[in-house]
């Protein structure tokens, strides 16, 4: 069980230090995952984004522009008439570029199921939107997949200021790996699938 759990921590660790480090934003964290380490590095050019995440070998982000890093973003409508960026914060992408959402968790792998990388958020799907929250996308002529994982709060009076918790879990490793994780997770949240 702590296997599945170590990547997820290390994954927390690197977003503090990204927040909180006074460097240059320059840095990397790295941490034991089964026969490998994961390494988590973050850079200047992106304002101290994490731009790479390496696990036995395999590069798992495509740093090559803006909208690929692993990254949080938010958008706030304000009571405002519903506008496409609300449903896709600061992500490059568009509905054109794949399957699009769904409300079961995602991990995207590698052909042979050897590296694999998942997202799972308990408290997902949100409210209203019970057929959404984690997105796939295709970019064909650039070979590259992305997920995402996009909590939605909306309220025609405007969103309350107050604080907002968002929890997500980053697993990496096989894909067996990342869907025993995201299953485990899961029963240990007390959550049912949705349908």
């Amino acid at each position: 069980m702590f296997r599945f759990l170590t990547p997820v921590f290390v994954l927390r660790c690197a977003i503090v230090l990204a927040q909180s480090d006074a460097s240059d934003g320059n840095g990397s964290i790295r941490g034991r995952c089964g026969d490998s380490d994961i390494v988590i590095t973050t850079t200047a050019r992106l304002a101290g984004a994490i731009h790479s995440l390496t696990w036995n070998g395999k590069e798992f982000i495509d740093s090559a522009d803006h909208g690929r890093q692993l990254q949080s973003a938010s958008n706030f409508d304000a009571g405002s008439a519903f506008t496409s960026e609300t449903f896709n914060p600061t992500e490059a992408g568009s509905m054109h570029d794949g399957p699009g959402e769904q409300n079961h968790p995602v991990a995207l792998s590698t052909e042979a199921g050897d590296f694999a990388l998942g997202i799972y958020a308990p408290d997902q799907p949100s409210k209203g939107f019970e057929n959404a929250g984690y997105g796939r996308w295709y970019f064909g002529p650039q070979h590259v997949v992305k997920w995402n994982c996009v909590f939605r709060i909306r309220d025609v009076n405007g969103i309350a200021a107050r604080d907002y918790s968002f929890r997500m879990f980053v697993i990496i490793g096989t894909l067996e790996d990342v869907r025993i994780s995201i299953i485990r997770l899961h029963s240990a949240n007390a959550g049912q699938f949705p349908e």
